[in-house]
């Protein structure tokens, strides 16, 4: 359940503003590339295009070599809000991707029934919405992502509402995710620790119009706790991803190197 992702010159105006400017990006089969970059920069724009939502005024994006540039229904979309339905309790919650994808109802809640063990949210099936924390809808909201049963996962800021100890939880959980169900995963975050500990690179963005500054492998050491990201390696692939965040990008090699020949096929 995994495909490569290709982002070839991809450019975004909201009228006479160009908000995205040529962006090229490959995430391989499997891979999870975050995206970080300054506010405005086009990073939830960047997921909304290759979602389908909103259509590029240039460039392709292709999954699997199918071209699916302006289209729907090619990646699971998790936008900033965990957007779940108030009339629907978290178990029809979590079956809505895939019943928009056309599984069976029957079909897509016992798959989720499997899951709901694994993502910590056995015995609230039945809940509302409003009756579960801010961590758990953000589980549903996963889960309805994964269950979707797209090879692409797009996840805008998945943490950015929850407190420290909360998204402590979801790293080690999503990490684990991605282990035993491998999705292909572009990650947009503000926090360079959240794509240390789930990315596999880190591209960073200019500030508006957005284009790659910088692209940098991250360690593949696992688990990437908080004391695994104070390692000399991890602390420098993070000064080097804040340092292009303050403008400052060193000339020292291709930005993807040492990955390049890494990659799995389509």
């Amino acid at each position: 359940m995994t495909a490569t992702l290709r982002i070839e010159g991809l450019t975004h105006r909201f009228g006479g503003l160009t908000v995205l400017d040529g962006v090229d990006l490959t995430v391989a089969a499997g891979e999870t590339l975050a995206i970080v970059g300054p506010s405005g920069c086009g990073k939830s724009t960047l997921l909304r295009v290759v979602a389908g939502v909103v259509e590029p005024d240039a460039g392709t994006i292709t999954i699997a070599g199918e071209p699916i540039t302006g289209r729907t229904g090619h990646a699971a979309y998790m936008p900033q809000t965990d957007a779940l339905l108030p009339w629907r309790r978290a178990l029809g919650n979590a079956t809505l991707g895939a019943e928009i994808a056309g599984m069976r109802p029957s079909d897509a809640r016992a798959r989720a029934q499997d899951l709901f063990t694994r993502f910590g949210l056995s015995g609230f099936e039945r809940s509302w919405p409003g009756e579960l924390s801010g961590g758990m809808r953000q589980r549903v909201a996963f889960l309805r992502t994964v269950l979707a049963g797209q090879p692409v996962l797009l996840l805008d800021e998945p943490f950015v509402a929850l407190d420290a100890i909360t998204r402590a939880d979801l790293h080690t959980w999503l990490g684990a995710l991605l282990s035993q169900e491998p999705r292909t995963t572009l990650l947009v975050t503000h926090d360079v620790d959240d794509a240390l500990r789930l990315a596999d690179r880190i591209t960073v963005l200019s500030p508006r119009p957005g284009r790659p500054v910088l692209t940098v492998a991250v360690p593949r050491d696992r688990p990437r706790t908080a004391l695994r990201l104070l390692d000399a390696d991890m602390a420098a692939v993070k000064r080097r991803v804040l340092a292009a965040l303050a403008g400052d990008v060193a000339d020292d090699g291709p930005m993807d190197a040492g990955r390049e020949n890494d990659r799995p096929g389509d």
